[in-house]
């Protein structure tokens, strides 16, 4: 593929996208003309001594929400409770010891980002 300015996530920047699911390929551009230079690139690799079929399956558009972090909570640290039970609980109630944080996820507009993670 050619040199292109893109991302492997989009942002308000990055919004315009194209797929190609046969290669596990979803990039994001700044601008339409880029977006459909990747996308005759990719179409071109598709055609080899015959047609394949996967190029059916490249798709092109414009992303306008994406997923966000939000209710973003630390996971608890031992060393701020009194006793293993009192960890334990609160430990519980995050269900998992083994990241830093706990939190939901939802749909937003690009223009909406992640909670920090505290």
């Amino acid at each position: 593929m050619k040199e292109f300015n893109y991302k492997w996530h989009p942002d308000k920047e990055h919004r315009f996208f194209v797929a190609d699911p046969g290669n596990s390929e979803m990039i994001y551009f700044k601008t339409i003309e880029e977006r459909d230079a990747a996308a005759h690139d990719m179409i071109q690799r598709h055609l080899d001594d015959c047609w394949s079929e996967e190029v059916g399956q490249i798709v092109a558009g414009e992303i306008t929400h994406h997923t966000i972090r939000y209710d973003v909570q630390p996971c608890p640290n031992r060393d701020d409770y009194e006793s293993d039970d009192d960890y334990e609980e609160a430990l519980g109630e995050l269900s998992n010891d083994e990241y830093a944080f706990a939190c939901n996820y939802k749909l937003a507009p690009l223009e909406e980002t992640d909670e920090e993670i505290p």
